[in-house]
Order: C-alpha cells, then sequence, then structure tokens
C-alpha cells in the first residue's frame, strides 16, 4: 500500500467503524495506481493496487475488521500485518481529507 500526501496528527481508529469518501473527494485511476485527491485541501495519496482495494471497500462502509478480513483472504498477507498497515493507511487518509468516517 503506497501513498504519497502529507500526514500528521492522531486519530483513534475503530476497528469496527465504517467509512465514506467525502463529497469532495476524487478518484481516477492513473496506470495501476488510483489517484485520491481532496479538491478543497488539495491533499492527493496515490494507491497501489492493494492500496487501492483497501481504499474501496473503505470508501464503500467497509470498517478496519472487514477490510482486513478481505484483504487477507484476497491476498498473502498476515492479518496482524494487514491490520498494523491498514490503521496507518486509515490514518493519512483521514488527516488528509480523503476519508471520512460514517455517522
Amino acid at each position: 500500500m503506497s501513498s504519497n500526501g502529507t500526514s500528521g496528527g492522531e486519530h483513534r481508529i475503530d476497528d469496527a467503524q465504517g467509512f465514506v469518501r467525502p463529497a469532495e473527494v476524487l478518484v481516477r485511476e492513473v496506470g495501476d495506481e488510483l489517484v485520491v485527491l481532496n479538491t478543497a485541501s488539495e491533499q492527493y495519496h496515490s494507491l497501489n493496487s492493494v492500496g487501492r482495494r483497501c481504499y474501496e471497500l473503505l470508501a464503500s462502509g467497509h470498517g478496519v475488521d472487514a477490510t482486513v478480513s478481505v484483504i487477507c483472504t484476497e491476498y498473502d498477507v498476515a492479518p496482524d500485518r494487514a491490520h498494523a498497515d491498514l490503521v496507518d493507511l486509515v490514518a493519512e487518509l483521514l488527516e488528509s481529507g480523503l476519508l471520512r468516517a460514517s455517522a
């Protein structure tokens, strides 16, 4: 899961919390990557195929636990590693305004 952009700040992430893509966020395919751009803040991330799949799942309402389950099924990755990487990605996406916790 690769990403570009600015991160920082602390977000407490509830593994069962669902997420949505904010209205001001545009998503575009560029080659094998997915570029996610917040048009209001101009923050962006470029996601590889695994990061892309994670973003698709998260932005459609999946929580961290549900996303980890799918990623472990679709890719050869240990659950602990998938969880740690996903929590880092979610924190970056939340900080950049590219993902929002659902109500």
